[in-house]
């Protein structure tokens, strides 16, 4: 049922989004801080696949203006909440 398949990716998706905020809201303002929250029971090697993950979510975030930071989005830069 490709119906049911696409809404379970969805959610998944918004799900993470939600948990991202929620380390960012929490103080952790880089993504590899980040990874390491969310990430932590996934074999450590996966972490910098994890990071860019995590980097494409918060770009989304940042021009929907749910997350703020400084210049261009990168792997580097400093995340704040709005």
């Amino acid at each position: 049922d490709p119906k049911t398949f696409v809404q379970a990716y969805i959610d998944h998706r918004r799900g993470r989004e939600r948990q991202i905020e929620d380390q960012i809201s929490a103080g952790k303002s880089e993504i590899m801080d980040i990874v390491k929250a969310l990430y932590q029971h996934v074999d450590a090697r996966l972490h910098p696949a994890a990071a860019h993950s995590v980097l494409a979510h918060i770009i989304h975030l940042v021009n929907v203006g749910r997350v703020s930071c400084e210049g261009v989005p990168t792997l580097r830069s400093t995340y704040l909440p709005t």
